[in-house]
């Protein structure tokens, strides 16, 4: 389970599981890793960890299901243009939900979680209620969020009914603790480098945005791929 380097994920235990349920085996490969971290030191040196398995799909359902509500997301927070006051509205859309870590309430050191990353299914259900919204803000940019949001909600959020989800299992260990993180992530810089906290070494300080708003993942977040506009890139990083 250890080596030098810190734990290792019991990888062959993991392929045995996917090779005897090939069509079928999200749900015993998260037991696996279920398992793997209920031995505290697994988790170390976090008391929690989260567990997400992603379901990318056999037949596109990525580009095909999840990304065209994320363009419609950024294309609705793209409305905003009034300078300087976009930014600051834009800024009350993404502080509002989805924050992804937690701080020592003596010293204000990150206690887990990154500063720099918003989960994005806390995030799109904080958006998907208009009442949550800034005030201010036009009608038409309000509703768009919200239809973009309750979209993305429902091509990426594990559900019951048999339908495709970017997500198909997110759960803490131990069982019974809280969780910032139901999934999957997204970059966002909430303030300028000085506000990264204490002892937080993770993306806010390592990220270079000239790489990443090249990345394709990035790129293709633009409601007209290729074109002049707006990707996520441009919000991920304008509050600095």
């Amino acid at each position: 389970m250890t080596a030098p380097t810190g734990p290792v994920w019991p990888y062959e235990a993991m392929i045995a599981r996917m090779l005897a349920r090939p069509n079928n085996f999200v749900d015993t490969l998260a037991d696996e890793l279920r398992s793997f971290y209920a031995d505290p030191s697994a988790r170390a040196p976090f008391p929690v960890s989260v567990v997400s398995v992603l379901d990318l799909g056999l037949d596109g359902e990525v580009q095909t299901i999840v990304k065209p509500p994320l363009q419609k997301l950024v294309a609705a927070l793209a409305l905003l243009t009034s300078v300087p006051y976009a930014e600051a509205y834009r800024w009350a859309f993404l502080y509002g939900g989805g924050q992804a870590y937690t701080l020592n309430p003596i010293n204000g050191t990150l206690e887990s979680g990154d500063w720099a990353l918003r989960d994005v299914l806390r995030l799109c259900r904080y958006l998907s209620v208009v009442q949550n919204h800034p005030v201010g803000v036009p009608s038409a940019v309000s509703g768009a969020v919200e239809k973009a949001a309750t979209g993305a909600l429902n091509a990426i959020a594990p559900n019951t009914s048999g339908q495709y989800s970017l997500v198909k299992a997110a759960f803490p260990v131990p069982s019974g603790a809280s969780a910032l993180f139901e999934g999957v992530s997204l970059l966002w810089m909430p303030g300028p480098y000085a506000a990264i906290p204490p002892d937080d070494e993770y993306l806010g300080v390592q990220v270079d945005s000239a790489f990443y708003q090249k990345l394709r993942l990035v790129e293709e977040t633009r409601p007209l791929p290729g074109l002049a506009g707006d990707s996520w890139a441009t919000f991920a990083f304008e509050q600095l």
